[in-house]
Formats: C-alpha cells, structure tokens, sequence
C-alpha cells in the first residue's frame, strides 16, 4: 500500500468555497441526468453500495458533489456537548487508503444525522419564489396510534411551468432492501423519481417545508443567528400555520405557475398518480408478507416494523385522492372528455358503479386471488374510513382493509 494514499487525513481536500457561483452549478448539477434513480445501485458506478434513507441520501448528493468539486461538507455532530463541525477535514479515516474514507465517511453521516437534523442544523427555509433544482422539501405526519411523528425529505429535481415539481427520494424501506440484498442476493431497489407532483404538504413547523443547505462556514453562525442566509424566509411555517394549509399550498401553487394547466391534462395526471401510488403500496405490503415468511412468522422489531410499515405511503395516496376530489368539485363543468368524466366519477362513486372501467384505467392486483383485487374507488373508500392497517403484522387482507380480515387485535407490538 502507497504510504503516502494515508498521509492525508482528511477525507477530501477543500479547495474552494461556497458561494452563489457553486450553488447554481449544484443545482444544475442536481437537475442533470448525473442525478439519476441508480446513482448507488449501478454495479459500475463509482457510489455502488451507499444505501439510504430520504435523509441519507440527501446528504449524499451534497457531499457527492462538494467532493467532486473541492467544496467543503459538514454536519453538525449531534453527540458533542459544545457544537462541533464533523467535516471532510476529519481525521476519524486517516487509517484507511484515500479510496475508501468517503464511503465510510458517508456511512457515518447516515448513522449521525437524520431527517430531524438536516432540517434543524443543515438547511433554512426559502422563499417559494425562490425554489430550485437542488433545494428541499421536508415534511411530516404524526400518527393516530402512538402519536409518532415520522418525517420525509425529498430532492427537487425539476421545476415545471405548471407548478409541478419533479422529486428524488429514498425511504427506510429501500436502505433496508439494499442491505438485504449483500446478505443474500436480490433485486436492489433504485430511488424513486417523482414526476410533476403538486405540492401537498404545508410545513408544520420551522424545521419543515421547503429548504436549502446553510455552507459549512455559516453553519455555527446559523445557530447562532448571526448570519444572512441568501433567499431565506423565516416565516415560512408560521404563515403556514397562520394561513391554514389549503391557503399555503395555493399560494405555493400560484407561485410557481409560470403556465396554467388545462384541467383535463391535470385530472389525467393525478389519476396516474394515484396509480402509481397505490401499485407502490402493493409492492410494499408484498415486501412485508414475504419478509414475514422468512422470519417465521415471528412479529417484527421495531427497525422491522419502522422499515415495513406504511404510514407515510398511506398518508401520502390519501393526500393526493383528496386534492384529486377537491380539484375535481370546483372545475367538474370544464371537463369535456368522457374517459376522464366516467373515471372520477367511478372512484368517487358511492355505489363503486363502474368497477370494470377503473381495471381498465388502472389495473391493480393485490393478490394472485382474483376476489381480493381492488379498484381506485375501492381504495379511496377504505382510506376515506380508515380501513387500511399500515401495521407490517398483519395480514394481506388487513393491510387493505378486505372483509372477514382478523381481529385488529394483534399478539405483536404495535410501535406507532
């Protein structure tokens, strides 16, 4: 081994500085196809092998970059008393070759840092008008059992003239499929990218919403106040909170339209959104059950259950039916197309009249049982009444709220 690979201590040298110059080749570096669903799992690829989270994988691309570059990258450290910058001038990986401290430098991010963190210590939020390619969007939900918060980062990718963005993002769910598969081999799951998506969620609190990394340098002076941060609005949360937020979203909404859409193009858009969604929501309770079958059947920890659970998927295809019915009560007299006019009308049907034209729109197998498959009416109707379990124990037909499912009474743990 060449002495000299270990000299250097630290995981990176930083050449450069952030400034505005560095921002916006990051954000059109963030927009290019460099940015893509298989950065880590393509066996060819240079980032192989780094499994994360929404969070993870955040900071992944910001550390990927800033290295790439010279630019410094820091957290930080959550378990020091006085606040410390854990950065790429570290010395924790002077042991290892030059060629591997990033991956573990990156690891240890992940193991440090999380959602909670990258909104209270790496990002400040921004003005709407303001949002590009590379920025944030942080939210969250709190659950009914348990009242857990549980909280999502995504990439934005693209801004479109509709007031559409595109989105990058990882889940638990991927980490823990990816680091299955070195155990034993298996598909490895890409990250997911989302595709001219409405704003849904209003930041509940300060550490929420839409967000941009603070540079190493200020990020001591942040906690201290003492910096002016580029396109900053602090207000952000608070006028969410203050507007209510169906206001909020329409003014991010309203912001970022360039270009009106026409309805008709907007109700087939969230209709294949839906689709998606809940063929997602089928992959990830599939996951579940199978994983239960190799454990025995056994119930699951809690790093199973925060993994194979489904909250956040099931809040998410409840959020877009509902802005799918609210969007269609207020613009039904200026839609023309009959295809579209019969679909709506068959998921928000209370009789689930048009069952067979919804298989056709969207066709959705549960199960290999032709009598447990549902339609996007019958899923609506089970969200809308609560009839869903997100709780990874259950059965097939309890995760989709089927008739003559179990008890809801379970001998297993139910963490949130």
């Amino acid at each position: 081994m060449n002495l000299l690979e270990l000299s250097q201590a630290s995981v990176w040298e930083s050449k450069n500085k952030w400034n505005e110059t560095w921002e916006e080749k990051y954000s059109h570096w963030f927009a290019s196809k460099k940015v893509k669903e298989n950065i880590f799992t393509n066996e060819k690829g240079q980032y192989f092998g780094l499994w994360g989270d929404c969070a993870d994988i955040i900071y992944y691309l910001r550390a990927i970059f800033s290295k790439s570059h010279h630019l410094p990258f820091a957290i930080i450290h959550p378990l020091k008393k006085t606040p410390t910058l854990f950065s790429n001038e570290t010395n924790d990986f002077d042991h290892l070759p030059k060629g591997l401290r990033f991956k573990r430098f990156m690891k240890k991010i992940s193991k440090l840092a999380g959602t909670f963190h990258l909104g209270a210590n790496e990002t400040y939020p921004i003005k709407i008008q303001k949002i590009r390619p590379g920025d944030i969007y942080i939210f969250q939900l709190k659950t009914r059992k348990k009242r857990k918060i549980i909280r999502h980062a995504m990439g934005i990718k693209k801004l479109h003239s509709n007031g559409t963005m595109d989105y990058i993002y990882s889940s638990p769910r991927i980490k823990i499929i990816n680091e299955l598969s070195e155990k034993k081999p298996g598909k490895k799951s890409e990250l997911i990218y989302k595709k001219m998506q409405d704003p849904l969620f209003a930041p509940r609190n300060k550490l929420r919403g839409f967000r941009r990394f603070v540079w190493p340098r200020h990020l001591l002076k942040k906690r201290r106040g003492s910096i002016s941060l580029k396109d900053s609005w602090q207000k952000q949360s608070k006028m969410a909170n203050l507007w209510g937020e169906d206001k909020f979203l329409k003014y991010v909404k309203k912001t970022l339209t360039k270009q009106k859409e026409n309805i008709e193009v907007t109700l087939k858009r969230k209709i294949n959104d839906l689709c998606q969604l809940t063929n997602q929501r089928i992959e990830a309770v599939k996951e579940a059950l199978d994983y239960k079958d190799e454990i025995n059947g056994r119930c699951f920890n809690y790093r199973e259950y925060d993994i194979y659970s489904s909250p956040m998927m099931d809040y998410v295809l409840k959020k877009n039916f509902n802005y799918l019915r609210i969007l269609w009560s207020k613009n039904k007299n200026d839609v023309k197309d009959e295809r579209t006019l019969s679909t709506i009308k068959a998921i928000f049907s209370k009789n689930n009249s048009g069952s067979n034209e919804l298989h056709k729109v969207c066709p959705l197998k549960i199960s290999n049982q032709t009598k447990d498959n549902l339609n996007l009416g019958q899923i609506y109707f089970r969200l809308k009444k609560g009839l869903f379990s997100s709780n990874p124990n259950h059965s097939l037909k309890k995760r989709w709220g089927l008739k003559n499912s179990e008890s809801s009474k379970s001998r297993c743990k139910i963490y949130y």
